[in-house]
């Protein structure tokens, strides 16, 4: 039951959820008061309640509307980071590196092996003329750092995600 003020001698009135938004007859002046919808009515403070529950029932309202700003806030952020992990993890998993580091050197070794004197005379004036060092990195490389960003932001995106699921669990049970 609510107490709503009557429109014409201010008496309280006692009203019932199921008479929102009909006319109601006053008990104490006997003329009809329009009774607000069922929304408006939910504002007004219980008719048993004291003038102190009524700020806390208003301020209860607002925490649960910030509780559920929070929640579909958080909700919308753990789909979107696990939707990009997703797509992240798959990409990682369809790039294919075709050697490492040890396979260069183990068949760089394997072609020395098999090189004439001419080829490795050959080979030693091209490293004293442009040295040994590499100015880019290998194509396998390129391929293999481009597969461990793809993982990386995988993980990282389902961490945020999972952190977003634990904190949308948190705030939709503090409701």
């Amino acid at each position: 039951m609510y107490s709503l003020p009557c429109d014409h001698c201010d008496q309280p009135i006692a009203v019932s959820p199921s008479k929102a938004g009909q006319a109601m007859e006053c008990p104490h002046c006997g003329k009809s008061t329009l009774v607000p919808n069922l929304g408006e009515l939910k504002r007004v403070a219980l008719a048993d309640a004291n003038h102190e529950t009524a700020p806390i029932v208003a301020e209860s309202t607002g925490a649960s509307a910030t509780g559920s700003i929070a929640f579909v806030a958080l909700a919308l952020l753990a789909t979107a980071c696990l939707v990009v992990a997703s797509f992240c993890g798959i990409r990682w998993f369809l790039i294919e590196v075709p050697t490492t580091t040890a396979q260069h050197i183990k068949e760089t070794e394997a072609a020395l092996q098999d090189a004439s004197a001419a080829q490795l005379i050959i080979e030693y004036e091209s490293i004293e003329e442009y040295g040994i060092d590499v100015d880019k990195p290998f194509p396998y490389q390129i391929i293999a750092n481009t597969k461990s960003e793809w993982g990386f932001n995988a993980v990282v995106a389902a961490a945020v995600g999972s952190l977003a699921v634990v904190g949308a669990a948190v705030s939709s049970t503090r409701r």
